[in-house]
């Protein structure tokens, strides 16, 4: 899967809403990079994670199309 850590584009801050990366960011959701002002933990592999804003009256989401070969799989969070 490309870009599975978030690594593209590279952002100085933070980049809300980008729907170019084959990730589809809404409403609340963007991608930060390491010691930006968000404050959130740092990335455990690369240097940018992806990040959902939450609070009141507030939602987000990401998402992104795979497709996969027949099978069984196991999706872990």
């Amino acid at each position: 899967m490309a870009n599975k850590s978030f690594e593209t584009p590279v952002v100085s801050g933070r980049w809300q809403n980008t729907n170019s990366i084959a990730w589809f960011f809404a409403e609340h959701a963007a991608i930060q990079a390491n010691g930006c002002t968000m404050a959130a933990a740092a990335a455990p592999n690369g240097i940018q994670t992806a990040v959902l804003q939450g609070g009141e009256n507030r939602t987000g989401n990401i998402s992104r199309a795979v497709k996969f070969a027949q099978g069984t799989y196991q999706l872990k969070f």
